[in-house]
């Protein structure tokens, strides 16, 4: 039977220098997003997910497209509001779009290939076109979607 796990709370309070300094990490993750969520206004705070610092950059996750884009135009104030709060020293801002709960493979787009009849149909219409190179085009889309074509 396997041993007990450890109760985190006691992994914390052993005197390990490896859970103190993670728990240091994340205080001052959490005290760098609550002074960017003060800077910010309501609709673009609540969007965040979080902030990491990386030696002297400061990444902002969110997830949503549309608020990193707005976060974008705020980030030389969140720079300079944060240089002036805390003891170190931010040198550049960036934003980081994260989907929570998705996993990656879940977020790949899958392949719309059209049906053998609509490739063999767009052969056919490039019998028809008087221009050799547009013609020849066609003919090569017509052949890689009959390669990639899983029917």
């Amino acid at each position: 039977m396997p041993a007990r796990p450890i109760v985190i709370d006691q992994y914390i309070q052993s005197g390990d220098a490896v859970p103190a300094s993670v728990l240091k990490q994340v205080s001052e993750q959490c005290r760098m997003l609550k002074i960017v969520r003060r800077i910010l206004p309501e609709s673009l705070a609540e969007s965040l997910l979080g902030c990491v610092r990386k030696r002297t950059e400061l990444v902002i996750l969110t997830g949503s497209a549309a608020c990193a884009s707005q976060l974008r135009f705020h980030g030389p104030v969140i720079q300079e509001t944060l240089n002036q709060n805390t003891p170190q020293w931010i040198e550049s801002v960036k934003i980081r779009i994260i989907h929570p709960g998705k996993p990656e493979a879940a977020r790949r787009t899958t392949r719309n290939i059209p049906s053998t009849e609509t490739i063999r149909i767009l052969r056919g219409c490039s019998e028809f076109i008087s221009d050799v190179d547009l013609q020849i085009a066609l003919n090569r889309l017509a052949d890689t979607l009959e390669r990639t074509n899983p029917a």
